[in-house]
């Protein structure tokens, strides 16, 4: 136990010690504005091939490069074809069906109120006919329905509002089911794409709202989604930030340069208390058993070294001899 106290007590004359000779440093953390220069991707939120469903040959097209569209607006008219004489065909059906239903129901009221002109047999009969008319009909109006639906998407719609980004079918030209005739860009908003470094990765989360600078105009961005994932070529990390523009204001995949102003809470290192061996970074660091070399992740600044790990704060670390 004496033995324990004593080698507390050296310890601490130790530390004191070197904090008299300037030889110790204790981690503390800096609160302070950054600003991040990056470069971003601009796209639409939604970005959708209009295809069709039906084939046919292009009847009618309105629509050119760059116009807006509204939501259900008719993009294409393709040919009917024999659709709208099968739809008529099949209510001529539907008629002859309903007439013969009628025809046999008066029968069976007939017979089934006066049962000792007829025989059982008769009445089943009758009965039965009813029967089958009145399934056909269920099968005449299930076809009436699809050829109908067939021929209402023969006008191919928009399925939102929206900006026409490509047209790759002209009038006369045949479209095949699946075939894509168009492509819209959403105008429900843009995000941007960037590619920022791990300290301010680290330093944002999903739902913060940034004062992103585009063109000399401020706009607040919020980020939308930190994708965990790493570009191997920089070591920069992907960001989403949601804008509030439109594909309107801005072009599909236009590049911006961003200034993005935010507040960083970081740890600052003398470079005399941090080794650099290539692209790896070391620290001594005081423990409970003594000196500890330990491996950091982080970034030189200036004459400072900017630990990721934010473990180190409150650490007293010793002066590495040059």
């Amino acid at each position: 136990m004496r033995i324990l106290k004593l080698w507390s007590v050296l310890c601490l004359c130790g530390l004191l010690t070197s904090f008299i000779f300037g030889e110790e440093y204790i981690v503390t953390p800096l609160d302070r504005e950054a600003l991040l220069l990056a470069y971003g991707r601009v796209e639409s939120l939604r970005s959708s091939r209009v295809a069709a469903e039906v084939p046919g040959r292009v009847l009618s097209r309105f629509i050119e490069l760059g116009d807006s569209v509204k939501k259900d607006q008719i993009l294409f008219h393709l040919e009917p074809g024999g659709l709208e004489f099968e739809i008529q065909a099949l209510k001529w059906e539907i008629r002859e069906n309903e007439i013969s239903r009628d025809h046999h129901q008066k029968r069976l009221k007939r017979r089934t109120q006066n049962p000792k002109a007829y025989t059982e047999e008769a009445i089943d009969s009758e009965r039965y006919t009813l029967d089958r008319l009145i399934a056909s009909a269920g099968r005449l109006e299930a076809r009436k329905k699809e050829q109908a639906r067939k021929l209402s998407l023969k006008k191919i719609r928009a399925p939102y509002d929206g900006i026409v980004s490509g047209v790759f079918h002209q009038e006369g030209e045949w479209v095949g089911a699946g075939h894509k005739v168009c492509e819209l860009l959403s105008l429900e908003g843009t995000r941007l794409h960037l590619e920022v470094s791990r300290r301010f990765f680290e330093s944002v989360e999903t739902g913060d709202t940034l004062q992103v600078l585009v063109a000399q105009k401020e706009i607040d961005g919020v980020v939308e989604q930190k994708v965990p994932s790493v570009n191997p070529g920089t070591g920069n990390h992907p960001l989403r930030v949601r804008l509030p523009l439109t594909i309107k204001d801005l072009s599909q995949g236009q590049i911006l340069p961003v200034k993005i102003p935010y507040h960083e809470k970081v740890l600052r290192i003398p470079e005399d208390y941090v080794k650099q061996t290539g692209k790896s970074f070391h620290v001594v660091v005081f423990e409970k058993q003594g000196l500890t070399e330990v491996a950091v992740d982080g970034e030189l600044e200036g004459p400072f070294f900017i630990p990721f790990d934010k473990a180190l704060e409150g650490k007293v670390l010793q002066q590495i001899p040059r």
